[in-house]
């Protein structure tokens, strides 16, 4: 569709792009630790757990020891008089969690299933006031009522500063996440915008990229868990990265469905249908307090995954019969289906790792070569439709004289005739040039479009001012003017005779013109009628000329 140029500039703006978003997060926070001071963030060691009445030190992060749902546990260590740990950083899956320092309770974060009160990840930074003179007992009670989240106990961090660093490694360790959401965002609001605007095939769907960019980019942003430091609301928390997982497939199958193949409508149609109908039921069920969101998560996740596989076949199907736009879709939508696998495969064994950053850095690469794909694709567009407008205005316009012509003559006139009001005060008048074909014969036709196009311009100066002119014939001319004045009509007409007069005095040719008009009468049933008078008015105008 594009030039090849115009595509490697686009591939390699885009990789700089995202090369530079995790190269200056990487500087970014190098210098801020630099320029800052900022006490080092460690991961905490030392915790302990029993199991099965025997003490077991925890190594590795993420772990899980043996829990059941609803079943509480517990994980130690012992803080002696040398430690400087000033605050600690607990992360929890859909959990409670209780923080005692030896039977104090020094925080305590408690949500409740089956309520508005929705269960999300989220961050707690705790302040740890210990005593200095001895030994106490740090502990942390994780409680969680599914299946997914007992027994889960993700890295715990530790400062010897206050919680500010603390605050700055989570920001650090998500702000990657929370940038390419943006970035999604953006990017869909500008195509939103754009298809709106000047796409003239949006119709054929492909507003649903920027619908897509949109939700997928406020999954992202709520997936970061960042959210919890701008707003505290349990819903947007807990649920909001739940309901959008809902809604991600829905426009990407219209899309395809629209903009790609109508081989597979009905089956596309039944897929938004079931996904569409699955949102809602869910989201229902749980406003209800009948189920909450992570009951039924593993479920939705296997049958997003077998939705996207349910695509994937499509598109090899249309691939497989030279469809050359599901060729072109399918490298996008293969990248995006092995994100969507790897999140699955991360989500399910609970995998911390940057592993997702890096999938997503590359969703983000591909989304930012689409966009720019799009927007040189609406370059194209726009230029074609400049062409189509200039193309447009040559079917109306006489090519010699520069001025209307015959076509945009008679649509103009019916226009006029057809709008009660403006045919009140119509008027039609005709002009004919004389000695144009002996202006041919003698000095042939170079100089005689040249005598017309002097002409015309002595009839625009008269009377373009005060209506449209038009060229209807070789060298026939018209214009019709919104006004019934007789002395201005006159004021006119003498000016023009006057001044094609005046052509003859400084060309060797001799030029003249024929006049006559015509006046809307209420008895006029068509335009027809004008004409007639007008044509009939120029001719006795002619004989006068002849005559004399």
């Amino acid at each position: 569709m594009f030039k090849n140029s115009a595509l490697k500039k686009s591939y390699m703006v885009a990789t700089a792009v995202v090369m530079i978003m995790v190269l200056l997060t990487t500087v970014f926070r190098t210098m801020l630790d630099a320029k800052l001071n900022i006490p080092s963030v460690i991961l905490s060691e030392g915790w302990m757990t029993e199991v099965s009445g025997s003490e077991v030190e925890l190594l590795e992060y993420p772990t899980r020891i043996s829990a059941e749902p609803y079943q509480e546990f517990t994980i130690y260590k012992t803080i002696d008089a040398s430690d400087d740990i000033k605050a600690l950083l607990v992360f929890t899956d859909h959990q409670d969690i209780v923080v005692r320092l030896d039977a104090d309770i020094i925080y305590s974060a408690t949500q409740q299933p089956f309520s508005y009160s929705f269960y999300a990840n989220l961050h707690h930074v705790i302040s740890v006031d210990h005593d200095i003179n001895s030994d106490q007992i740090l502990s942390i009670t994780f409680h969680s009522p599914y299946q997914k989240s007992s027994g889960l106990i993700s890295p715990i961090y530790e400062s010897s500063d206050s919680t500010g660093s603390l605050y700055l490694h989570i920001v650090f360790q998500h702000i990657l996440s929370f940038g390419f959401g943006m970035l999604f965002i953006v990017m869909g609001i500008v195509v939103l915008a754009i298809s709106q605007v000047v796409d003239q095939q949006r119709k054929r769907g492909r507003f649903y990229l920027a619908y897509f960019a949109i939700i997928f980019g406020l999954w992202v942003i709520a997936r970061s868990t960042l959210l919890q430091f701008i707003t505290s609301n349990a819903y947007i928390l807990g649920g909001l990265q739940f309901t959008l997982f809902l809604l991600i497939p829905i426009p990407i199958i219209m899309y395809y469905k629209s903009n790609i193949t109508k081989r597979f409508e009905k089956e596309s149609l039944a897929l938004v249908a079931y996904f569409g109908f699955q949102a809602i039921v869910i989201t229902t069920l749980q406003l209800f307090g009948v189920i909450d969101f992570m009951r039924p998560t593993l479920f939705v996740s296997v049958m997003e995954l077998l939705g996207m596989a349910n695509i994937l076949v499509f598109i090899v199907i249309d691939v497989l019969n030279h469809n050359e736009l599901a060729k072109k879709f399918s490298r996008y939508y293969g990248i995006l289906f092995l994100y969507g696998f790897i999140t699955f495969i991360n989500e399910q064994t609970f995998s911390h790792d940057d592993l997702a950053i890096y999938s997503l850095a590359v969703l983000a690469l591909l989304a930012i070569v689409v966009f720019i794909d799009y927007i040189l694709f609406i370059e194209t567009r726009l230029k074609l439709s400049y062409l189509s407008e200039d193309y447009a205005k040559l079917a109306y316009m006489d090519r010699l004289t520069g001025s209307k012509n015959r076509h945009a003559y008679e649509e103009d006139f019916e226009r006029f005739f057809s709008n009660e009001l403006a045919k009140k005060n119509l008027r039609l008048v005709f002009f004919d040039f004389d000695g144009l074909k002996q202006i041919n014969d003698q000095y042939g036709h170079v100089e005689g479009d040249f005598a017309l196009k002097e002409g015309f311009s002595r009839i625009l100066d008269a009377f373009g001012r005060y209506g449209e002119c038009y060229r209807i014939g070789g060298d026939e001319f018209a214009c019709i003017i919104q006004s019934l004045d007789d002395d201005l009509y006159l004021s006119c007409r003498q000016r023009l005779i006057s001044d094609v007069k005046s052509i003859s005095s400084y060309h060797k040719f001799d030029l003249r013109i024929s006049l006559g008009t015509s006046i809307y009468s209420e008895d006029d049933e068509n335009i027809n009628d004008m004409i007639v008078r007008a044509d009939k008015d120029m001719y006795q105008n002619k004989n006068k000329h002849k005559n004399a």
